[in-house]
């Protein structure tokens, strides 16, 4: 309780930073008025075609994984 008030009348007194008007363009970018597609590749499948998981020792599930 009286570290949030001494931190309260701290805040009252100090300065406060004003971003540069530059700068606040460099961090808000805006987003690009064309949408950019993106190609979104297939999952790579953890086990083989035989089994619904993977199994540790079938041969194929290793191989693929």
């Amino acid at each position: 309780m009286f570290k949030k008030i001494s931190n309260w009348i701290k805040n009252l007194f100090s300065k406060k930073e004003e971003m540069d008007p530059h700068e606040e363009l460099l961090l808000h970018v805006p987003e690009p008025e064309i949408p950019v597609h993106v190609e979104q590749s297939k999952p790579k499948p953890n086990h083989c075609s035989v089994h619904t998981r993977f199994r540790r020792h079938c041969p194929a599930c290793a191989g693929i994984v």
